[in-house]
C-alpha cells in the first residue's frame, strides 16, 4: 500500500474513533436522561456495539496494511467499501445529533428529541445494517486472522439489528374521518408525548362526556400512521363483549395468525399473544368505547382488560366515558380529560359544515356559545340548519323557544360519515345511553343525577343532595357522576369559608337531557316535588343572620319555583278578590293545587305539597326582601299568599306567615305615595282578619299582636 493510501485509511480510522466518541457521550446523555441504563433503547446500544466493531475492525486493517501483509491490489479494493461505510457513518452520525438529548437541552427539547427518535428509528436501523454488512465484508474478506473474522462475524449476529426482520404493517380503522377535523391541538400533541415512547409500554386514555370528539381525535392520531410503513393500528370496539370479539377475529384474518381457524382455539388469547411477540413489529392498538367498567374489570369473572396485551412494541389508545374506567386502565398520570372545544375552534367547526356565507359568523359563535362548544352538539346542529334550509339565526330561534324544543331539537338523527355505525348519532341519545348505564348499575347515583336537574345547574350544594343517612354513600354516588364526566367539582375560592359544604357543576345540556330522561319515564314531577319538600326542610327563615346559609340555595329555590305546574295561573284573580276583596298581580291558584281542598298536613311523596310549598316562597321573599329586592320579594309572598288561603286556608299559620310577609316586603321605609294607598286597600282588611274572636282561638295573643303591630 502506497503512503497514501494508507493514509486515506488512517483518515478513516480518525474519523471513526471520533464518532465512536460522540456516541458514547450520546449514549451516556441517554442514561443519564432516563435514570437507568437498562431503559435506553436497544437500537442506541447495538449502534454503540456496531461503532466499536466498525473501529476495532478498521484498525485491524490498518495494522495490516503499515505491516505489509495488505497487498496494493486488496488496499484499492477494499478502499471504496471503506469509504461508503465513511459516508454512512457520517449520515449516522448527523441523525443522531437530531435525536439524542443534550446536556444543554431544555426538557421541551427532550422530549421533542425523544419523539423524534422514534421516527428516526428506520433511518438509523437502515444504517448500522448497511454498516454491520459491509464490516462483515471486510472481517471476512480483507483480514489475515480467521478467528478475528469470526468474532466481528458473531457479534454482528447477536445484535438485535441483525435479527431484526421486516414486519408487515397493517392499517385496521374501520371508520372514516373527515377532512374538516379541527382544533385538539394540545390533545393530539399530549397524545404524541405520551404514546411515542422509545421500548416502554405506552397506555393513554381519552375520557370525556359524549359527543366531546374522542373516537375523532383517535382518528387523527391514528392517520398519522397510515404511509409510515413502521407502524401498524389496530382498532377495537369495547362496547360489548361480541364487539370486542369480532375485532380481535378481524386482527386474526387481516395478520392471518396461524390457528386463527381453529373453532377450539380462543381469540382473545391468540391476537394478545401475537402482539406480544417481538415479530409482530411495533403497533398501536385503540380501544373505542370502553364505557362499561363491569364489562373489562368485573370482579369475579371474565374481565376483557386481561386480553389487552403488554409489550414494549406496542402502546393502546383507550376512549372511555368513565373516569374510573380510564384510571384502571392507564392511571389518573395518564388520563386525557376533554372538555368542549375552544369558541374559536367551535365556530370553525360550524363553518366547515355550513355553505360559506360570511354574514353569518356572528351566528356562528351564538350556536357555538348556546351549544356549549360540544363538537356532536354543534355537527348536528349544522346538519338540521343544512337539510331544513335554515339561517343559524332561525335556528337558535327555534331552539331557545323553551326545554321542549331544545330536546327535539338535539334529538334529531343524522349521517355522520365519522361516528361508529352502531352508535346513534344525536346528542341527548349519546346521553341517555350513559344515564341507563348508570341507572342499572348504580341506582343512587341515578336518583343523585335525578335530584340535580331538577335544581340550579351552578353550585349545587351538597348539603341538598343528602338524601341518605350514609356521607360515604353518597360520596361514592358523586364520584361515580364526575367519572361520567356529568358534574364537575367546583373550586372554591381561596377565602372560601364553605368547605364543610362543597358544591357541584352540572352541564347545563346534561341537565336538560335529564329532566327529559325523567319526563319520558314520568319521574320528573316525582323528583321536583322531592326536591321543594327537601329544600324547604334546608332553607332558613331569610334573616340576614342567615344570609350566608340562604344564599348558597336562593339559585336552586328560585329554579324550582319558576316551574310552570305552580307558577301561578295570571288569567284569573276570582280568589283573591273573594279572599281580601282586593286586586294582587300574582295571578290565580296553580292547577296542580286546584283539586287538593284545605288540608294541615304534608302531601305525600310524589305529590305537590302546597305546605312545603308556601314555607318556600315565604322565605324565599324574605331573602329578597333582606337583600332590598322588594318587587320580586311581594312577587314571592303574594304567590304563597294565594296558595295558602286556597290550600292552607285563611287561619293557617301558613297564611298569617304569607300575609306577614306580604307586608313587610312591601311596608320599608321611606313610605311613599304606592305605600299609603296599599295600607288603606289591602292592610286595613287583613287587620280586621286578625282581631276576630275565632282567629284569637286558634294563635296565641303573642303571635296576633306581633303580626297586628307589624300592619
Amino acid at each position: 500500500m502506497s503512503g497514501a493510501e494508507a493514509l486515506v485509511v488512517i483518515g478513516i480510522i480518525a474519523n471513526i474513533v471520533a464518532l465512536i466518541d460522540f456516541t458514547g457521550k450520546a449514549v451516556s446523555r441517554i442514561n443519564s436522561f432516563v435514570g437507568d441504563a437498562r431503559k435506553v433503547p436497544a437500537l442506541y446500544r447495538d449502534v454503540q456495539s456496531i461503532l466499536l466493531l466498525v473501529a476495532d475492525t478498521v484498525r485491524e486493517l490498518d495494522k495490516q496494511a503499515k505491516e505489509g501483509d495488505l497487498d496494493e491490489k486488496r488496499c484499492h479494493t477494499v478502499q471504496p467499501t471503506i469509504k461508503r461505510c465513511e459516508e454512512e457513518l457520517a449520515n449516522l452520525k448527523a441523525l443522531l445529533e437530531k435525536t439524542l438529548p443534550g446536556d444543554k437541552d431544555g426538557r421541551r427539547d427532550r422530549l421533542h428529541k425523544a419523539i423524534t427518535s422514534l421516527r428516526k428509528d428506520k433511518e438509523v436501523q437502515d444504517i448500522v445494517q448497511s454498516i454491520s454488512k459491509k464490516i462483515q465484508l471486510v472481517a471476512a474478506n480483507y483480514t489475515i486472522s480467521t478467528s478475528k473474522s469470526k468474532r466481528v462475524s458473531d457479534a454482528i449476529s447477536s445484535l438485535s439489528i441483525s435479527n431484526t426482520q421486516e414486519h408487515q404493517t397493517y392499517f385496521m380503522v374501520p371508520i372514516q374521518w373527515s377532512d374538516d377535523f379541527s382544533g385538539r391541538k394540545d390533545e393530539l400533541t399530549e397524545l404524541e408525548r405520551r404514546l411515542e415512547s422509545p421500548d416502554k409500554l405506552s397506555r393513554v386514555a381519552l375520557v370525556g362526556l359524549g359527543g366531546m370528539g374522542k373516537t375523532r381525535i383517535a382518528i387523527e392520531y391514528a392517520r398519522r400512521f397510515r404511509k409510515s410503513g413502521e407502524v401498524s393500528v389496530f382498532w377495537v370496539h369495547a362496547s360489548s363483549a361480541g364487539r370486542m370479539r369480532k375485532a380481535y377475529f378481524d386482527i386474526a384474518n387481516e395478520a392471518q395468525i396461524p390457528g386463527r381457524q381453529d373453532t377450539k382455539i380462543d381469540i382473545f388469547t391468540l391476537v394478545k399473544n401475537w402482539l406480544e411477540d417481538q415479530k409482530s413489529g411495533k403497533w398501536l392498538l385503540i380501544v373505542d368505547n370502553a364505557d362499561d367498567a363491569d364489562l373489562l374489570y368485573k370482579h369475579g369473572g371474565p374481565r376483557l382488560a386481561d386480553w389487552l396485551p403488554r409489550s414494549e412494541s406496542g402502546s393502546i389508545l383507550m376512549t372511555t366515558r368513565s373516569e374510573r374506567v380510564g384510571i384502571s386502565f392507564a392511571t389518573a398520570a395518564n388520563m386525557i380529560r376533554l372538555a368542549g372545544l375552544n369558541p374559536e375552534d367551535s365556530i370553525v367547526l360550524v363553518a366547515s359544515k355550513l355553505p360559506d356565507d360570511p354574514s353569518s359568523a356572528a351566528g356562528h359563535a351564538d350556536l357555538a356559545q348556546e351549544l356549549e362548544c360540544i363538537p356532536l352538539a354543534l355537527v348536528q346542529a349544522a346538519a338540521f340548519i343544512s337539510i331544513n334550509g335554515l339561517t343559524v339565526s332561525e335556528y337558535l330561534d327555534l331552539y331557545r323557544a323553551n326545554d321542549s324544543a331544545k330536546f327535539e331539537l338535539l334529538s334529531e338523527d343524522f349521517e355522520d360519515e365519522v361516528r361508529d355505525i352502531e352508535i346513534r348519532n344525536p346528542i341527548a341519545t349519546t346521553w341517555a345511553i350513559t344515564f341507563d348505564r348508570i341507572r342499572s348499575q348504580e341506582p343512587f347515583a341515578a336518583d343523585i343525577l335525578s335530584l340535580m336537574s331538577v335544581l340550579d345547574a351552578q353550585a349545587i350544594p351538597e348539603s341538598l343532595l343528602s338524601i341518605s343517612d350514609s356521607p360515604i354513600k353518597l360520596k361514592k354516588a358523586l364520584g361515580s357522576l364526575r367519572s361520567y364526566s356529568l358534574i364537575s367539582f367546583r373550586r372554591r375560592a381561596v377565602d372560601s369559608h364553605a368547605h364543610d359544604d362543597p358544591t357541584y357543576d352540572l352541564h347545563r345540556l346534561v341537565g336538560l337531557t335529564t329532566r327529559n330522561w325523567l319526563n319520558m319515564n314520568n319521574s320528573l314531577d316525582l323528583w321536583t316535588n322531592r326536591a321543594i319538600k327537601l329544600l324547604d326542610s334546608r332553607y332558613p327563615d331569610g334573616e340576614f343572620d342567615t344570609r350566608d346559609v340562604w344564599l348558597k340555595y336562593l339559585s336552586h329555590a328560585v329554579t324550582l319555583l319558576a316551574n310552570e305546574k305552580i307558577s301561578p295561573d295570571v288569567s284569573q284573580s276570582k280568589i283573591r278578590r273573594e279572599f281580601l276583596g282586593v286586586h294582587l298581580d300574582c295571578g290565580n291558584l296553580p292547577a296542580v293545587f286546584s283539586n287538593q281542598g284545605l288540608r294541615g298536613d304534608h302531601a305525600l311523596d310524589g305529590d305537590w305539597c302546597p305546605n312545603c310549598t308556601v314555607s318556600l316562597l315565604n322565605n324565599v321573599s324574605k331573602s329578597f326582601a333582606t337583600d332590598g329586592a322588594l318587587t320580586q320579594a311581594k312577587l314571592y309572598a303574594e304567590r304563597a299568599l294565594v296558595v295558602a288561603a286556597e290550600c292552607l286556608g285563611k287561619e293557617h299559620l301558613g297564611t298569617l306567615d304569607s300575609l306577614d310577609v306580604s307586608i313587610t316586603s312591601c311596608i320599608v321605609p321611606p313610605l311613599k305615595l304606592h305605600h299609603v294607598q296599599f295600607t288603606f286597600e289591602w292592610i286595613y282588611p287583613i287587620r280586621q282578619i286578625l282581631i276576630t274572636p275565632n282567629m284569637r282561638s286558634r294563635y296565641s295573643e303573642t303571635l296576633l299582636s306581633s303580626l297586628a303591630d307589624v300592619i
